[in-house]
C-alpha cells in the first residue's frame, strides 16, 4: 500500500503484473509440498538456480487435470483482487514469455486432448476464461493482459503456422471483454500486418513492446545521452508503423535523459533506467 499510495501522490496509475510460471521454476524454490503444474507434463530445456542446490535442470511438471482449471483460473481472480485491494488501479496477466498462459496457447506446450487443448480456438481457452473471469471480478477496467507471439523465451516454439490465426482471433475474443489494454511483446517476426490486424480485433488500448529501431543514444558530457536526428527519425517511423501514440525508452541509464530529448522534440514517451529484458531497447 505504501508503494500504490506513493503513485497515486504523484498523480500516477499502477498496474500489477501477475504471473503463474507453470513449468518453469524447481520445487526447490517452492513452499515445501509444492508442486511443478502445467498445461502438458513436458520439461522446458534449461536450468534454474536454487539457493540449496544451485542450478538444476527444470523438473518435468505435472500436467493439469482438466478439473483443476477453474481452481487455478480462481487463483489468477483471488491475486487480483489482493492487488486491488493493496491499491493498485489493476493488473496485467502475463500471458508472455513462457509462463503459463503462454504455455496454454502454445501447442509445444499443449498437448491436452480436453477442452483446453488441440485447435487454437481451445488453446486460447485458458487465457480467455482467466481474463473473463478477473474482469468480473475486479472490473475489465481493471484487467489486461500480455501476450507475447513468436516468443522462445523459456524453450517456447517460436514460430508455427497458426500464429497470425491464433493470435487474431485471441484478441477479438478480448475486446469483447473490453479491458483496459493487450500488452503485445512485438518481436520482429511479429511484423506490421499481424501488429495492425491485432490492433483492430482487439479495438482497445495496445501496449506494443518491440526491439525495433534500437534507441541506442550517444553518451556525452557528464554521461548524458545524445540523442541524434537520426533517432528521433527512428522514433517517429516505430509510432507510425506500429500504430501507437507513445514511447516507453528502456534498456540503460542514458534513457531518462534520451526520453526527455525525444520529448522536446515532440515525440510522446517516457524513460526506465533498467529492463530486464535485455534484448529490449525500446518499448512503444
Amino acid at each position: 500500500k505504501k508503494v500504490t499510495a506513493a503513485a497515486h501522490k504523484g498523480g500516477a496509475k499502477i498496474f500489477m503484473q501477475l504471473m503463474h510460471t507453470g513449468r518453469i521454476g524447481h520445487p526447490l524454490n517452492l513452499p515445501q509440498g509444492a508442486e511443478m503444474v502445467a498445461p502438458s507434463a513436458i520439461a522446458a530445456a534449461g536450468q534454474m538456480w536454487t539457493d540449496q542446490q544451485q542450478m538444476q535442470n527444470h523438473p518435468t511438471p505435472r500436467a493439469f487435470e482438466t478439473s483443476e482449471v477453474a481452481s487455478v483460473i480462481g487463483e489468477y481472480v483471488s491475486a487480483s483482487q489482493n492487488a486491488v485491494a493493496a491499491g493498485f488501479d489493476g493488473i496485467e496477466l502475463h500471458g508472455a514469455n513462457g509462463y503459463l498462459i503462454e504455455q496454454f496457447l502454445n501447442p509445444g506446450t499443449n498437448k491436452r486432448t480436453d477442452a483446453y487443448g488441440g485447435s487454437f480456438e481451445k488453446r486460447n481457452r485458458f487465457a480467455i476464461e482467466t481474463a473473463a473471469a478477473v474482469a468480473k471480478a475486479i472490473g475489465a477496467n481493471k484487467t489486461a493482459i500480455r501476450l507475447s507471439p513468436f516468443n522462445t523465451f523459456n524453450d517456447m516454439v517460436g514460430d508455427y503456422s497458426e500464429i497470425p490465426q491464433q493470435y487474431e482471433a485471441l484478441a477479438t475474443e478480448l475486446g469483447k471483454l473490453k479491458i483496459a489494454y493487450l500488452h503485445i511483446v512485438a518481436y520482429s517476426k511479429v511484423g506490421e500486418p499481424l501488429l495492425k490486424a491485432i490492433k483492430k480485433a482487439f479495438g482497445g488500448t495496445i501496449i506494443g513492446t518491440t526491439n525495433r529501431g534500437h534507441f541506442v543514444a550517444k553518451v556525452g558530457p557528464g554521461n548524458r545521452a545524445v540523442v541524434s536526428a537520426e533517432v528521433i527519425e527512428q522514433s517517429h517511423q516505430v509510432l507510425s508503423e506500429i500504430g501507437v501514440t507513445a514511447l516507453i525508452i528502456v534498456g540503460g541509464d542514458g534513457s531518462m535523459t534520451t526520453a526527455l530529448q525525444l520529448q522536446q522534440a515532440g515525440i510522446n514517451c517516457i524513460g526506465v533506467p533498467k529492463t530486464i529484458d535485455n534484448d529490449l531497447e525500446a518499448t512503444a
